[in-house]
């Protein structure tokens, strides 16, 4: 799995085996997805809502807020640092003066991400966002543009 590549996660039966014992207990539950792992496609952001319907129909009224989250490109993070090797190591963006990510808005790294690493785009991404929001109990305190 992505997440676990990241050493942000577990694999989804794990998680979702954690997330059944959770739901014994009279816990609130918040949900945050993260869209945007290396080799994204389509279909795998139609599960993304798919699970999103899954775990809100699981937890019922324990459930405060699903929300969706485009992974990013931070400096310092692994992600930002595997970014800046597979520019380095293309003709192409450096000779597009990709050569300082630091340089670019959070945006457009997130593009470039997506681009040379999932074959999803932006726009995808915060689709599928709304998508999750719209299944959200509550929404969030920011929007998604």
């Amino acid at each position: 799995s992505s997440l676990i590549s990241l050493r942000k996660g577990y694999q989804k039966f794990a998680l979702l085996e954690r997330l059944q014992l959770l739901n014994q207990y009279p816990f609130l539950v918040e949900i945050g997805l993260i869209v945007g792992n290396k080799g994204e496609t389509k279909g795998s952001l139609r599960g993304i809502v798919q699970y999103a319907n899954y775990l809100k129909n699981m937890f019922g009224d324990k459930l405060i807020v699903v929300q969706g989250n485009v992974l990013i490109p931070m400096p310092g993070s692994q992600l930002y640092y595997s970014l800046s090797e597979q520019i380095s190591n293309s003709t192409r963006y450096c000779e597009e003066s990709y050569d300082n990510l630091m340089s670019l808005t959070i945006k457009e790294r997130i593009k470039l991400w997506l681009e040379l690493n999932t074959s999803i785009t932006y726009e995808d991404c915060i689709e599928t966002n709304r998508l999750i929001e719209n299944i959200s109990p509550r929404k969030h305190s920011y929007v998604c543009s």
